[in-house]
């Protein structure tokens, strides 16, 4: 038998005062305003591996301690949301707590939450992509079934950099007819 080891644990503590937010707005066509919710997720983990686990003490495999926030959006009565989600939500602190990766769905009941990514964070990205347009264009409320346009053409995933605001238009339209060929992000 083998006993499992945890290292000292620091949890994240909350940043009283965060400066850089992803501020993240759009609307959600009127069709699917009453079969599912639009939800946000954003994740934040430890960078430091004195904060890591082992996840499987035979292999040697560690995983870094995580965090994950959801964000039920409800639009309102014109179908337009708005919604702020801090990018500095922790202090670094004794773990190096950073912030990883923010991801979007909309489902129809709030137990079948997938994350479908949308912006993943990093020293390598960018600072130029302010707004940023992402459209989801469906004739089901299953993203995973809709065609995607992006504003410049390229895949919707997006690496910010994580001591700077972004702005991120998110769009659910209706269309009756959806054909492959419309989907311009490869």
């Amino acid at each position: 038998m083998y006993a499992y080891f945890k290292p000292h644990y620091h949890p994240p503590k909350l940043n009283p005062h965060p400066k850089y937010f992803l501020i993240i707005k759009g609307t959600v066509a009127p069709e699917f305003r009453n079969v599912g919710h639009l939800v946000f997720m954003a994740s934040y983990s430890a960078s430091k591996n004195a904060c890591f686990h082992e996840t499987n003490i035979l292999a040697g495999i560690t995983t870094a301690e995580s965090r994950t926030h959801y964000y039920w959006i409800k639009p309102n009565k014109s179908n337009h949301y708005k919604i702020k989600i801090p990018i500095d939500k922790y202090q670094y602190g004794e773990c190096g707590w950073i912030p990883y990766t923010i991801t979007g769905d909309f489902v129809k009941n709030k137990q079948n939450a997938t994350e479908y990514a949308l912006v993943s964070i990093g020293e390598e990205g960018t600072q130029k992509w302010n707004p940023k347009k992402i459209e989801y264009f469906c004739n089901t409320p299953d993203l995973n079934k809709c065609i995607i346009k992006v504003s410049n053409k390229k895949s919707p995933l997006v690496i910010m950099r994580p001591e700077q605001s972004y702005h991120l238009i998110f769009n659910i339209k209706y269309q009756k007819r959806i054909k492959e060929e419309f989907n311009d992000y490869n």
